[in-house]
């Protein structure tokens, strides 16, 4: 399956508020940023069209910002679906709290490490998720 297929199918299978979230997080006050367009052009097509969309919205512009723009598309998609899920998966919870904890500890911070890694100890032992 194609690429473009598979941000097409991401998009078809956000549920409204998921989408209005999307758009409200990623569109700014004057300009809306041309991946949001494009967003918002594969939420419209009832099939999946890459001509169509070349022709709306990248007409003159190199095929490098497409991919561009659908890499980066399906990374704002993820971090909001991430951030609007964040409560359910006390893995994800975890991971992220020791992501954190290794940022924080690549900086020096030492005491806000351990901090982090505490929690994250605490919250795989709650969802006896030992092999974190």
């Amino acid at each position: 399956m194609a690429l473009g297929n598979l941000l097409y199918d991401l998009v078809k299978s956000l549920n409204t508020s998921e989408k209005r979230t999307f758009t409200v997080f990623f569109s700014q006050e004057n300009k809306i940023p041309r991946f949001v367009q494009l967003f918002k052009l594969l939420d419209k097509q009832s099939i999946y069209d890459e001509d169509d969309i070349k022709s709306k919205l990248y007409k003159g512009k190199t095929a490098q910002d497409f991919v561009q723009d659908r890499s980066h598309l399906e990374q704002c998609i993820l971090r909001v679906l991430r951030w609007l899920n964040d409560d359910l998966n006390t893995d994800v919870k975890s991971l992220t709290m020791l992501s954190n904890a290794h940022i924080l500890k690549s900086k020096n911070l030492f005491l806000h490490a351990i901090k982090y890694f505490e929690k994250s100890y605490i919250d795989a032992k709650k969802g006896e998720n030992f092999e974190l």
